[in-house]
C-alpha cells in the first residue's frame, strides 16, 4: 500500500489540539527523547480515512489496551525503560500528565 502523506497544516492542528501531547499516554513533546508522529488511529489498510477524527499524536511509548494492542507494544518496544523512567520522573514532579486549559 502506498504511504499516505497527511497535510502540515492538518499535523499542526492534530498537534494544537492535542496540546503537544500524546494523546494516548499525556507525554509531553517538550520532554521526549524521540519525536512525536501524527498517525492513523484506525489504519488506512483497514479503512481508516486520513482526516481530523482518525489522527492522533503519538509518542513512541504507549500501554496496549486490547491483549493485540499489548502484544504490539511489546513486540514494537513501544514502552522501552528510558520512556517509562522519563514519565515516572515527571510524575514525580508533577509535570505529568499536563495541566490542560479549561474549555
Amino acid at each position: 500500500m502506498p504511504r499516505v502523506y497527511i497535510a502540515a497544516e492538518t499535523q499542526r492542528t492534530v498537534i494544537e489540539r492535542a496540546y503537544n501531547c500524546c494523546e494516548y499516554c499525556q507525554s509531553r513533546a517538550d520532554y521526549a527523547t524521540a519525536s512525536f508522529a501524527v498517525e492513523h488511529i484506525v489504519p488506512i489498510s483497514r479503512g481508516g480515512p486520513s482526516d481530523l477524527s482518525n489522527l492522533a499524536l503519538s509518542c513512541s511509548g504507549i500501554i496496549g489496551v486490547t491483549p493485540t494492542g499489548r502484544a504490539t507494544v511489546e513486540a514494537l518496544r513501544l514502552n522501552r525503560p528510558g520512556l517509562v523512567n522519563m514519565r515516572q520522573v515527571l510524575y514525580g514532579i508533577g509535570k505529568h500528565p499536563p495541566d490542560r486549559p479549561e474549555a
